[in-house]
């Protein structure tokens, strides 16, 4: 009889479906990879779907150079780190990374991990760090916009065109009345120095 009153207990029980704690924390989502600039200031920026507990960063040089130490560990009451230059920041169901007056040492992978009642999530961030950029107007000319650039070949293709269709037959033209020109000055050259005997008249009339 008693064995009869747990079979609906034990039918219960399997038939509810497990749910893994850790399915439940699926929304914890950052900034894509980002690029700073040396001097400037960049928040990294994380949201979950539930109140964040605890947080840890570490700083990364790759995926798979990373220390075993957090550098920063809320846990530890660690939030801050180069004399308050990079500070953690949690406002309950997000967190964010301020890093303040960019510097080169900055560019590193920056591995978030993320603690709630319901469970935790880790999140990758890749930061890269670049000098400063010049205004428009001193940049190099190297640097052609994509349009610009287009333009160019545009224009260097019609003076192909023109080149070949105008100015070497303008070209072949010149040279052929240059040789023209100077084989009428070679005749003339001759006539001049034939002998005055085939200048003379011929008949006594004549030089009348």
């Amino acid at each position: 009889m008693e064995t009869l009153q747990l079979l609906p207990l034990c039918f219960l029980l399997l038939s509810t479906p497990y749910v893994d704690v850790q399915t439940q924390f699926l929304d914890f989502k950052c900034d894509e990879n980002m690029t700073a600039e040396i001097g400037k200031n960049i928040d990294i920026t994380c949201i979950s779907n539930a109140k964040i507990t605890d947080m840890t960063v570490k700083f990364c040089t790759n995926k798979t150079l990373c220390s075993n130490s957090s550098n920063i560990n809320t846990f530890k009451n660690i939030t801050t780190v180069d004399i308050g230059r990079i500070a953690l920041e949690i406002n309950v169901n997000s967190t964010t990374l301020h890093i303040s007056n960019v510097q080169i040492s900055d560019q590193k992978m920056y591995q978030f991990f993320a603690s709630s009642p319901i469970g935790h999530r880790n999140k990758d961030v890749l930061v890269w760090v670049i000098g400063p950029v010049p205004p428009t107007s001193e940049r190099p000319i190297t640097e052609i916009p994509v349009l610009e650039k287009f333009r160019s070949e545009d224009t260097l293709s019609n003076e192909i065109k023109y080149t070949a269709f105008i100015l070497v037959p303008m070209a072949m033209l010149a040279i052929a009345m240059a040789l023209f020109w100077r084989k009428k000055k070679v005749g003339y050259v001759i006539w001049q120095k034939i002998p005055d005997v085939y200048h003379q008249p011929r008949f006594p009339e004549d030089s009348l």
